[in-house]
């Protein structure tokens, strides 16, 4: 049995990689042709929102090519406003960024500087608003701060992974100190979201993809002005990931 998942692991993996090649490299191409156009036709913004379309259906397909079934819990709880928001979620998996994208919102994220280069890939995290930082460069990461807090205070939705790294096991680390500073010092809403199972469907340093069930748990806005410091805030926003982890194992 062992072997025969290993092998049906295997050519899910090369399925998803060349599948995942021709949306991104041949469709996403003909798509930004489209947004150009639209651009000439209805002004840039009409260009974003329709990129940020098809990114949003970007993140779905990538789970459909993966034979993967995504339960979505909470999903009434993201704020249909305009204005600010922090989405802060666990960090399970390199497709962490399209389930986000694809589930929960079609937010920016703060991305090496490099992808913002690469073809097709650059013009879309561009779209989403993406605030770019030189991670070879210490010195650029008060830059990034002072991007990712203007972007937030113009009214983006920004996405942060504060464990600052991938999990190896599902557990939710330790959050970064500061990572919460921004919306803590400008009272800017924090969407909590939990993610679960992703790290099972591709683990850190292996391209084998293992498809399997991913649940996400999306909770109320949190208000960071009702914490009377930084780490009561992370306190409360892990605990309540590590509880739907927890939860997640039951339904």
């Amino acid at each position: 049995m062992a072997f025969l998942k290993t092998l049906r692991n295997f050519f899910v993996s090369v399925w998803f990689f060349i599948g995942f090649f021709l949306y991104v490299w041949v469709y996403g191409s003909f798509r930004l042709v489209q947004a150009k156009f639209i651009e000439k036709k209805h002004g840039k913004e009409a260009a974003v929102i329709f990129l940020k379309d098809v990114l949003s259906s970007f993140g779905k397909n990538v789970f459909k090519l993966l034979f993967c079934k995504v339960d979505v819990i909470g999903k009434e709880n993201i704020p249909s406003g305009k204005g600010g928001l922090v989405i802060i979620s666990n960090h399970q998996s390199l497709l962490d960024i399209p389930l986000i994208v694809g589930y929960v919102h079609t937010a920016g994220f703060v991305s090496k500087k490099e992808l913002l280069k690469a073809p097709v890939i650059g013009s879309f995290i561009k779209a989403v608003g993406c605030i770019p930082i030189d991670r070879k460069n210490p010195a650029q990461a008060a830059v990034a701060l002072r991007n990712l807090t203007k972007s937030l205070l113009n009214g983006n939705k920004i996405c942060i992974f504060p464990e600052g790294t991938r999990t190896d096991d599902g557990h939710v680390a330790d959050f970064k100190p500061g990572s919460l500073s921004i919306p803590m010092k400008y009272k800017i809403p924090i969407l909590p979201v939990t993610i679960d199972g992703d790290y099972k469907l591709m683990k850190k340093n292996s391209f084998l993809l293992n498809p399997s069930t991913i649940k996400v748990f999306i909770d109320q806005p949190v208000d960071a002005s009702a914490f009377s410091d930084e780490q009561a805030l992370i306190e409360h926003i892990r605990a309540k990931m590590i509880n739907n982890i927890a939860k997640g194992e039951l339904l």
